[in-house]
């Protein structure tokens, strides 16, 4: 409804919306402010950590140690421990139980925690009403994400740090990326719809330590698509 208020050209609508995959959901039931703060992010050039995402775990796990706290890997939670309505912590998948009194925070994601994590009295009693609404919910986009590694450098391959993104249009007719993304999501089972939106991003272009010092002579690229 913004952009069409701004221009009525299918083509522009969609060069402006290009980055709404990020939102995971569809633009159309997303939120104009998030969808342009997206959009306003990338317009001045991102940022990425020299070394990697890696980086921003080695630089919390010293904050989080030196006041008490931990970072456990495989370590998967079974359920979340709720006593007198509060939660109280965590059991592990091997039996080992975790408490805290400061209660748990959960960013499994709103279903998880509500069907798997949370007992289920515990949720009918509390939290019934919130599990209504994410039934009804039409869920997030999903993606599939192909990681591939490269021999060579960046410069030897002539790899750019720009992610690049294809958006299809059908250009019998206009179609905004509202209505590409939802024909095509809608359509994404079907093998007679070969055409799919889809990126590629060399992530290893981005960081300037990791063909010389993280994985001398190697490179990576991500591919996805809806």
């Amino acid at each position: 409804e913004a952009l069409g208020s701004l221009t009525k050209d299918g083509r522009l609508k969609t060069v402006l919306s290009a980055f709404g995959g990020d939102l995971g959901e569809s633009i159309s039931e997303g939120s104009f402010a998030m969808q342009a703060a997206v959009l306003g992010h990338v317009i001045e050039g991102c940022y990425y950590p020299e070394g990697g995402p890696i980086e921003f775990v080695r630089g919390l796990i010293p904050t989080i140690r030196s006041i008490g706290g931990d970072v456990l890997v495989k370590a998967r939670v079974d359920q979340i421990l709720i006593e007198g309505g509060h939660a109280t912590g965590v059991r592990l998948a091997n039996g080992d139980e975790i408490r805290s009194k400061m209660g748990v925070v959960s960013d499994a994601g709103m279903g998880s925690t509500l069907f798997k994590l949370l007992p289920q009295n515990v949720v009918d009693e509390y939290l019934s009403d919130l599990r209504e609404h994410v039934v009804k919910s039409s869920g997030g986009i999903s993606h599939t994400f192909t990681f591939v590694g490269l021999n060579g450098t960046c410069d030897e391959l002539g790899l750019r740090s720009s992610s690049y993104y294809y958006i299809p249009c059908n250009a019998s007719r206009d179609m905004d990326a509202s209505a590409i993304q939802d024909f095509y999501r809608d359509t994404l089972l079907d093998p007679g719809v070969m055409d799919v939106s889809a990126g590629i991003v060399f992530a290893s272009a981005k960081d300037p330590k990791y063909s010389s010092i993280t994985m001398p002579g190697k490179s990576t690229a991500i591919i996805f698509s809806e």
